[in-house]
């Protein structure tokens, strides 16, 4: 995945873990949130925890905190929107794009 550092011209320091955003943005507590995959995170059905595809991210949305990079257990990253930045309907941005494709 590192071709989306050179795409969007960021660096890694743009990446939190899994756990971290488990812990800071959902409040959720419990063993071996570290040993998480993105694969487990969709197994456990969050309310809240919406993934992005790739292709439609832009620097602006990392840097300005809309979206987080978030790697899991094996290093693999995926896209997932910040549940502080959605709309006042509870439908985001990237929700909205993603219908129109």
């Amino acid at each position: 995945m590192k071709e989306i550092f050179k795409k969007l011209n960021i660096s890694d320091d743009s990446i939190i873990t899994l756990e971290y955003f488990l812990k800071n943005y959902f409040g959720i507590r419990m063993n071996n949130l570290n040993k998480l995959r993105h694969a487990d995170l969709h197994d456990l059905n969050i309310s809240g925890v919406k993934r992005v595809p790739f292709d439609i991210l832009t620097k602006n949305d990392i840097l300005g905190g809309s979206i987080f990079l978030v790697e899991d257990v094996n290093k693999n990253l995926a896209p997932y929107i910040n549940p502080q930045k959605e709309f006042n309907n509870n439908t985001t941005y990237y929700e909205k794009e993603l219908r129109r494709k």
